[in-house]
């Protein structure tokens, strides 16, 4: 009997948490951009605290050996009053000894089988150039490669970091920046973005996603224009000599965009960081931040698979998206 004939392909188990975790550092931890390292405290923020639902694990085994993991993590969205089902392919591995078997595909097929057992409206993801094939293969529709804002604030030493291999740590924010309990309330959106598929915001989210993790250091910056006023999360990282901010969420006024970005300008040049970026998210106008020196790039493809076939036509155009980097589970 070969060794492809003894992989078994089933649900996780609780008790399968530290050998998964085992994996995942083993093969992760010498190609991820940041210096994250995976903990049980991590993983129970992760997907046992996930304000959504559980998620769907699918492990391979071998001799009792796992050898491959595939979780899908719950979101929900909401479009026009309706709440939307989703999940999003993550933390995917496989032991280097049983790459090339197919692996990839028997979890990932286990796991949308499971998937539409319990009724889930659609998938998305954010795959790299590497296993986009992967997911077009398996039926995924390709939506875009998404549009994003860069303003780079110190040219000269960016350039010169460009290459940098060290990996990315998290810039302990200022207090007056640091998401709080309280303050999640006061981030909520209130203006509607009705036409657009958007996570379905709750001050439980906001602080579960931001506010716990064990990780990322989020921060927060609030605008106000008399009864108007516009949020902004963002982080600030350290890799090598080069820092960086990245904007992951914005929340609020649109008309307070251009207002929003000034000051985070400001903010930024304070805590001596090299760039700045964004995706373009719709709803905003965001082209007005090009008169601010901001550029715009285009990185990272987003690919999804209705599975409520109703939602098929929407779903497959980036106008219908309200995309922010915190929907990306590694930003």
């Amino acid at each position: 009997m070969n060794e492809e004939s003894r992989i078994g392909i089933r649900r996780a188990e609780d008790s399968d948490k530290e050998q998964i975790i085992d994996l995942m550092e083993f093969v992760f931890s010498k190609q991820e951009y940041y210096a994250n390292n995976r903990t049980i405290e991590w993983w129970n923020w992760k997907y046992e605290e996930n304000v959504f639902a559980r998620p769907i694990h699918i492990v391979a085994t071998s001799d009792k050996r796992i050898v491959g993991f595939r979780s899908f993590w719950p979101w929900e969205f909401i479009c026009r009053g309706q709440v939307l089902k989703a999940y999003q392919p993550v933390d995917t591995v496989v032991h280097p000894d049983y790459q090339g078997q197919g692996l990839f595909t028997k979890l990932t097929e286990k796991a949308l089988k499971q998937a539409k057992e319990i009724g889930a409206d659609l998938l998305f993801n954010f795959p790299n150039h590497n296993s986009l094939p992967g997911y077009l293969k398996l039926g995924w529709n390709y939506v875009a490669k998404l549009p994003w804002l860069v303003r780079p604030l110190k040219p000269i030493h960016l350039l010169k970091t460009l290459k940098n291999k060290e990996k990315a740590t998290p810039v302990e924010l200022d207090e007056k920046y640091r998401i709080t309990p309280e303050m999640c309330d006061e981030l909520l959106e209130r203006e509607s973005f009705d036409g657009l598929l958007r996570t379905r915001q709750s001050k439980e989210f906001l602080w579960w996603r931001y506010g716990e993790n064990l990780f990322f250091k989020y921060g927060a910056l609030q605008v106000r224009e008399g009864r108007r006023k516009l949020s902004a999360i963002f982080e600030v990282n350290q890799k090598g000599t080069r820092r960086e901010m990245i904007i992951v969420d914005i929340l609020g006024s649109s008309e307070m965009i251009k207002k929003q970005f000034k000051e985070l300008i400001i903010v930024a040049k304070s805590m001596n960081v090299d760039f700045m970026t964004t995706i373009m998210t719709n709803g905003y106008e965001m082209e007005e931040l090009r008169s601010l020196g901001f550029m715009k790039v285009r990185k990272k493809n987003l690919v999804a698979l209705p599975l409520n076939l109703s939602l098929e036509s929407k779903v497959i155009d980036i106008d219908n998206w309200r995309i922010v980097g915190g929907m990306h589970d590694s930003i």
